[in-house]
Formats: structure tokens, C-alpha cells, sequence
């Protein structure tokens, strides 16, 4: 598996983990290996930036465990990004009255102006 769809799988189960219960030891130690494996700097630069989001996006998700905390990217018109973080309440509310929210951040690691985007609009914003 290349590092790009690695880092985007252990990114997705961390966030689907982390939204039902907290990581074990375990799981944390296997989602670090991942996240400081090396990069492939050869890639086509949309790669080197994704990768550079999911790498930040898993670290923080392996950041507020003991939160129950998971992130996604919030992007920003001026090509810049931060981490984001949902709270367990948040997810809980969701949950509760059938938002399509939970849906959307469930699938997508990108937000942008408070709307979780796919990863083809997000890569016209990096």
C-alpha cells in the first residue's frame, strides 16, 4: 500500500474508532507506526499535500485521546488549513436527530466555512 492510502485508511479507522469509544494502547501504538512512517517524496504534489493532511490529521486524532476527540482539516480560501477538532457531544447530538452531518464528517477528513467537503474539493483548496 502506498504511504498516501495508508496514512488516509489508519486517518478514517482512527476517526470511526475514536467516534464510538476510546483507542486502546494498542491501537494507538499501531496508528503512530503509521503516522511517522516516511513519505514518498516522488509523489505527484497533490499526493505530498494530502499526505501532509492525513499525516497531521491521525497525529492529532492520537493528540486528545483521553477527549474522545477526532479531527478534520478546515480549510481556508487563502490555500491554508488547520486541524479541527469534533467533539464527542457533537457526534452524540448527530446521532440523535439523524443529522447528515454525522453522515458527511464520517466520510470526509475536509471542512470548509463549517461544511465537511470531499477530497477533490479540498484539493482546489491546498
Amino acid at each position: 500500500m502506498n504511504p498516501l492510502a495508508e496514512l488516509k485508511t489508519a486517518y478514517q479507522q482512527s476517526k470511526d474508532l475514536i467516534m464510538n469509544q476510546p483507542l486502546t494502547t494498542t491501537q494507538q501504538a499501531q496508528f503512530r507506526r503509521i503516522q511517522r512512517s516516511p513519505t514518498d517524496l516522488e509523489q505527484a504534489s497533490n499526493d505530498i499535500k494530502l499526505e501532509a493532511v492525513y499525516q497531521a490529521l491521525l497525529g492529532a486524532n492520537l493528540s486528545a485521546i483521553d477527549y474522545q476527540l477526532f479531527y478534520v482539516a478546515n480549510l481556508n480560501h487563502d490555500h491554508t488549513w488547520l486541524t479541527y477538532p469534533i467533539e464527542p457531544r457533537r457526534v452524540q447530538m448527530w446521532r440523535q436527530t439523524a443529522s447528515p452531518k454525522l453522515g458527511l464528517f464520517s466520510i470526509n477528513a475536509f471542512m470548509f466555512e463549517g461544511v465537511s467537503i470531499d477530497e477533490t474539493a479540498a484539493l482546489a483548496l491546498l
